[in-house]
C-alpha cells in the first residue's frame, strides 16, 4: 500500500514475519515514529542504498497493533481540506510537492481515460 501523507511518503507492505513499513528518506519514517508514539516509536529505522526504499522500519507480528496505531495516527492527522496545498504549506514536505502534483496528474488521466459512459 502506497501512503502520501503529511508526515512523508510510505509503502506498506506484509513478509517476513511482519509488516514492512518503508519511506524513501529517513526523516518522513522518524516523524511518523514521533506522531505514532508507542512501540513503533521504539523501533529502529534501519536505512540501505541496496534496496528501492532507502529506510524502512520492521514491525514483527509479535507487536500486536503497531499497523492499527499507524493507520489511527495517518487518519487523525488529516486536518487540511486540499492535500497539495498543506504539502506546500509543510516545509518538512514541501520537496515533494512535485512529485505528488505528478501522481495526482497521472491518476486524473487515468481516471479520464477510463470513465464509464
Amino acid at each position: 500500500m502506497w501512503i502520501a501523507s503529511k508526515f512523508g511518503f510510505f509503502s506498506i507492505v506484509k513478509k517476513d514475519g511482519g509488516w514492512h513499513v518503508r519511506a524513501r528518506n529517513k526523516t518522513d519514517l522518524s516523524l511518523l515514529q514521533n506522531a505514532v508514539g508507542g512501540e513503533f516509536e521504539k523501533l529502529l529505522v534501519h536505512t540501505t542504498r541496496d534496496a528501492d526504499y532507502i529506510s524502512r522500519v520492521f514491525i514483527p507480528d509479535s507487536i500486536p497493533g503497531a499497523l492499527l496505531d499507524i493507520m489511527r495516527t495517518l487518519g487523525d492527522s488529516v486536518d487540511y481540506s486540499n492535500f497539495k496545498n498543506h504539502i506546500h504549506e509543510n516545509a518538512d514536505q514541501q520537496n515533494k510537492l512535485t512529485a505528488y502534483s505528478k501522481l495526482w496528474s497521472h491518476m486524473h488521466a487515468y481516471q479520464c481515460e477510463r470513465e464509464e459512459q
